[in-house]
């Protein structure tokens, strides 16, 4: 089962962009095969990781538990002499139960939630909505939820936040 992991990290890019003979074109590749959105975090707010920067970098992946140790790996080669740290958050829990804070990540929250979304249509079980119903309470199930205990169907999140929306009006 692949996982969603938070990997967030304060080195700098100068710091990396020194070491990165440190990696071979395999981790490169590698890298670049994952699904995953790089964000940069000033302490107040994300931004997209477009230019280099010395912000603090938090990466969200989804992969394999064997992934996330090659990754870990590559980021030990690169940086076990630098100035920093990384850490790996596992969040597959919270993404499940759909307890994800998706609003941290303000402009890029729809982004996030997309890729999300994605991941639950695919290991998102009846079981799973039940354990959220015994850990937290039936109050705590959405109305995404609640269809999907009906029809075994994951709708789309963004249809929900229409209508409640339009409700509000």
């Amino acid at each position: 089962m692949k996982r969603v992991y938070e990997y967030f990290s304060t080195y700098k890019t100068e710091d990396t962009l020194k070491r990165h003979s440190r990696v071979t074109q395999l981790d490169i590749d590698f890298i670049d095969s994952l699904e995953l959105i790089d964000l940069h975090y000033d302490g107040q707010k994300y931004t997209w990781k477009d230019e280099p920067t010395n912000e603090n970098s938090l990466t969200i992946t989804i992969c394999t538990e064997d992934e996330i140790n090659r990754v870990k790996q590559i980021d030990y080669n690169l940086h076990h002499d630098a100035e920093g740290y990384s850490k790996v958050t596992e969040v597959t829990e919270e993404v499940l139960m759909g307890i994800y804070n998706y609003n941290k990540f303000g402009f890029a929250r729809e982004n996030v939630m997309i890729m999300m979304h994605s991941w639950r249509m695919i290991y998102l079980e009846e079981n799973d909505v039940l354990d959220k119903i015994s850990r937290y309470g039936a109050d705590s199930l959405t109305q995404q939820e609640k269809d999907f205990l009906k029809t075994g169907v994951l709708n789309n999140p963004f249809d929900y936040e229409i209508i409640e929306d339009n409700l509000e009006d």
